[in-house]
This record gives C-alpha cells, structure tokens and sequence, in this order.
C-alpha cells in the first residue's frame, strides 16, 4: 500500500481541501445552510405564523386581560372575599407554570405547535363551561384555576418558540405584534363581554366564551412546522444526488480526492485494512476466502438495516491502522471523522449499485480483526438502552442552566417583573371598583389601556429590532416607571385620573411580555430556548402565585388595596435594578469563562 499510495504532500486539517469538506458535510451543516436560503425565515409562510399567533392572542390570550372584569363578577356572584377569589390566578398561574414546564421540556419533542394548540384550545373552553355551571367558588378555582392553568401552558410557549424559529432579524418586532394581540382582544372583548354579563348573565356569558374560544382551532391550522421545509429540502437534495446503475471505480474517485494521495492504477475495489474487493467483475472475485479473513455474505442483508450495516464498517474497523494503510508511510494527516464519511459513503455507493446485488451471492473477503458481527453491535445497543435513557432525561431537563450566575439573575427579575405587572393589570378593576367607579366605566377604562397598550407593543418590537440599546435596558425602563406608578396609585381617585394612570400603564405595561423571550435569547442563546423558557415561566407562575395570595389577604386585612400597590412598586424597582444590573453579570461570566 505503500509503494501504491505514495504522496509527498501534507493535508493541513486547518485548511482543507474541497474534497475533505464534500465527505466531512453533515446533515447537520445542510440544515444550517438552509436556515439562511431555503427555508422560509422572515419572509413567506412566516407571516401566516404570526398571522396565526396574532389571532390566538386575541381570541384566548385576551379574555386573561379581562381578569379584573371576571374578578368582579367572581366575587358578586359567589360572595367571596379578595382572599378566596385571589386564589383563582394564583390556581391558575401555578398550575399553568408547573404545567409549562412539562410541555416545553417534554412536550415539545411529541407534540408540533399545531396539536398543543388543538388541545390547548379545547381545554380553555371546557374550563369555561365549568365557569358557566358553577354554584360555589372552589369549582372556579378548578375550571377557570386548574383546567385553563393546563389550557394555556399548550398554547402560550409553543406560540413563543416557532415564532422564535421562523423569525431572527424580525424576532423582536414578531413577539410584539403577537402579544399585541391580546391588547386587541381586551380592546373589544372588554365592552362587549361587560355588556354581555349585563344582558345574558353569568351563567350564559361563560358558556358563550367557551364558543369563542374554540376559534383559536382556526389560528393552529396555519402552525406549519419548520420541520416540514427542512423535510422538503431533504428529499430535493436526495433526488439531487447522482444515483449510478452500477458500482465502478470512478465512484471512488471523488470519495479518495484527498490531497497528495494517489490512487493506484490497478485499483477496482474498496480498501478496508489493507484489503483490497475487486466487485467490478464477479469472475475477479474468488470464491473461498483467503487466511485470515471472514466472509461477510450477503453484506447488504435485506434483514438488516443499512444504517446498521454502516455503523459496523464505520464503528468497528481500526480507523487509525486504516489510514496508515492507505497513505503508506508518507506526511499525511486524515481525521478519523473524514475517514468514517468516506467508508460510510463507499458503503452507501455499494448498496445502491449492482454490486450490492453482486455481493449478495459472492463472498467478499474481509479482516475478521477489523470488523464485529451485527448481532455484538445490537447486544451493545442493548446494553447501552439505559445510559442513553438517562442522556435523554439530561438533554430533556437541561440542568446546566442551573449553574449560570446569569441565568440565576433572569429568573430572579423575572419573577419580580412578571408578578408585579400582572397584578397591575388585574387588580385595576378591583381599585376602581373600590374608589366608587361602575362597571361601565371599569369597562371602558381596559379598553383605553388596550388600545394605547396595542399600538406601544408594536413600536416596541420596532425599537428593539433596531438595536440602538440591549432589550433588558428597555426592559428596565418599564420596570422603573411601573414602580412609581403602583407607588403612586393612592393618587388616584377619580375616573379621569384612573384614564392617566391606565394610558401609562398600557405604554409600559407589555414591553416586559413582549421582550422577556427575546431578551432570554440575547443572553442565553437560541439554543437553550425551551429549556430557558420552561424554566422561567415556572418562575412565572409561582411568583405570580404565592404573590396574588399574599396581595388578597393583605387587602382583607387592611381594607384597601393600597398596601398591596406599595409591596408590587417595591417589586418592580428592585426589577428595574436587578435588570440594569444583568449586563455587568453577563461580562464577568463570560471573563470568567475565557
């Protein structure tokens, strides 16, 4: 093989040739590649995704802004106190987190976006026909607590990440218009379902919820996985490959193209530990087997699947003798991975030629030290069954997470930001109606924060995209100036201030639900997303939780709800410096990495 494969010349594995970057192409780079060309990222069908997160926004993300309207009527209805009716978001938001969890981590990898939706969607309806033939408040507390907490984990993250995958210079501007969406549905769902309670009564108002909320089966039919492109391109490029009707040598000469190494002139076969097949010409081929070698007859068993039969070559044969065989003793480096794609891909040749069928009734000669039978390859597939079980549920549960400072910090203002906001919105019908306000103008007050609120989500995403400051800084400005305003709500307390009070908070009220995900991809990568996002929606949910509890039986103690403010503002400037603070923890990871 030496005196045959003679070169004077070193492959610089730096830089390597183009046949090298032809074998060491993976799947894995062609998916990449697509991601920039072929696939439909910021442009075509990923308008009909944001079209479709948009309408699910604002058929089932906006009747949660109308909690302070449903907390009035909870507590009309069933005579319940600030402390028990409480209970009904906190239900909800600590189910749906826990719940969040378990669909993001697990969920994601069984079910495509447009099935959690599907179920999503049923189970938000359900929870309201329970609503609507409720006697007593505990059984709220599982329909609209419980059951939409299960409801809303299906549709809310999954929305979150293929919005994410089919948006990267437009990421920003997409989740603002998507979470805009639930600004509209508060905008026309808060007069008309004020007035429906008025006409159609409790009972009647809820079960025609129930129907609204089956439209959302509508929005995720457009949910068409990025999957189903990336398929597409695959079966374009396999039609794309030169399929040859028989096995010849000059089908190796672009899998041996390397640099400096020369084929022999007499060369017709596969080398494989200094072996060498002729399979051109069956009358070539001997028929017993030489010393020392085993037959492998046929080597394209129809029994067995072709990826198995390349694992064995590919698995199992001396890669380094390999390579000192076929290059001779000369200066010449090959990786073992180039090395592994070319036999794979000889392999591949040879069942796609005549000469599988060939090799399926004449005995190839092949080193029994090099290669190990199929059935040792399964036993240690079997063997193997329980430690890649627990690589699985390491993949699955990414607890590296856990050891980065930086992600310690999101989680920490996240939970502070999110609590804070969302008691913010719900609790300003419950503060109107403490003040004296009626129902009307409670009413009319969330469709004035809707409306400012839809039109500052959009220009927001627009901001963001433009990177003139980091999304946290945007972010922390919200925080900051939602902490004076629950400071100040003791000011309030006429229908003309409450107007200034809810046009504020619609300006900076959603920037954090509209910038919390991309601002996770900014610091974590897009590569940790559903794990990040799972993670912190669990934070979420507890936080909102154990607060909204708290916050209810601080306002039956006290007897108003400026208390409740006051600890929320408290929150939201700790926020506000919590996020201020998370660039400087980003650079001293990062130093202390390097």
């Amino acid at each position: 093989m030496s005196e045959t494969c003679a070169s004077n010349q070193t492959i610089d594995d730096t830089k390597p040739s183009d046949s090298d970057q032809y074998i060491e192409t993976d799947e894995k780079d062609l998916d990449n590649e697509a991601d920039d060309t072929d696939l439909p990222i910021d442009r075509g069908w990923a308008w009909m995704i944001l079209a479709g997160a948009y309408i699910n926004s604002v058929l089932v993300v906006g009747m949660l802004r109308l909690e302070g309207i449903f907390f009035n009527e909870y507590q009309k209805k069933f005579q319940s106190s600030s402390g028990i009716t409480s209970l009904i978001p906190s239900v909800q938001n600590g189910v749906y987190s826990l719940f969040s969890l378990i669909v993001m981590l697990i969920g994601s990898s069984r079910l495509n976006t447009r099935v959690s939706l599907l179920i999503g969607g049923l189970l938000v309806s359900v929870a309201y026909i329970i609503n609507s033939r409720s006697t007593r408040i505990e059984y709220v507390i599982i329909g609209q607590g419980v059951l939409s907490g299960v409801a809303y984990s299906f549709i809310h993250l999954p929305i979150i990440v293929i919005l994410s995958q089919y948006f990267k210079k437009r990421r920003g501007l997409a989740n603002s218009i998507s979470v805009s969406g639930s600004s509209m549905g508060g905008l026309v769902l808060a007069p008309v379902v004020t007035a429906m309670f008025e006409y159609y009564g409790y009972s009647g108002t809820f079960l025609i919820m129930s129907g609204i909320a089956l439209h959302c089966w509508v929005a995720a039919a457009l949910f068409r996985p990025l999957e189903f492109y990336k398929r597409r391109l695959r079966m374009k490029s396999e039609e794309l490959k030169p399929l040859t009707s028989s096995f010849k040598s000059t089908a190796l000469d672009s899998q041996f193209n390397i640099k400096g190494v020369q084929k022999p002139s007499n060369f017709n076969g596969i080398i494989v530990d200094g072996l060498q097949s002729n399979i051109s010409n069956s009358s070539s081929l001997p028929q017993q087997p030489a010393i020392g070698y085993k037959i492998l007859d046929p080597i394209c068993d129809e029994k067995c699947p072709l990826k198995d039969q390349t694992d064995t070559l590919t698995q199992h044969v001396d890669i380094k003798h390999s390579a000192r065989s076929l290059l001779g003793k000369g200066e010449i480096t090959v990786t073992e991975s180039s090395l592994t794609n070319t036999i794979s891909g000889v392999i591949e040749s040879i069942c796609q030629s005549d000469g599988a069928r060939l090799a399926s009734v004449v005995s190839l000669n092949v080193p029994i030290g090099s290669v190990h039978s199929l059935k040792e390859v399964k036993e240690d597939k079997t063997n193997t069954k329980a430690s890649a079980i627990a690589r699985a549920f390491r993949t699955l549960f990414d607890l590296e997470l856990m050891k980065s400072p930086l992600f310690w910090t999101l989680l920490f203002q996240a939970s502070l930001t999110c609590s804070g906001l969302v008691f913010m919105s719900v609790f300003f019908g419950p503060r109107a109606r403490e003040i004296g306000l009626d129902e009307t103008q409670i009413g009319l007050l969330y469709s004035v924060m809707n409306i400012v609120e839809l039109f500052c989500l959009v220009l927001i995403g627009f901001i963001s995209d433009l990177k003139f400051c980091r999304r946290s800084t945007l972010i922390a400005i919200a925080a900051l100036v939602e902490g004076i305003l629950a400071n100040c709500m003791a000011l309030f307390t006429t229908f003309e201030s409450f107007i200034a009070c809810v046009c504020i908070h619609g300006v900076f009220g959603g920037m954090y639900f509209a910038l919390f995900a991309v601002n996770l991809v900014d610091y974590m990568g897009m590569e940790k997303i559903d794990s990040c996002l799972g993670f912190t929606n669990l934070i979420h949910g507890l936080s909102i939780s154990i607060l909204f509890t708290t916050l209810g039986s601080l306002r039956d103690i006290s007897g108003n709800y400026i208390s409740s403010f006051h600890l929320v503002g408290s929150f939201l400037l700790l926020s506000f410096l919590l996020n201020m603070f998370t660039p400087f923890v980003e650079r001293w990871v990062k130093k202390r990495q390097s």
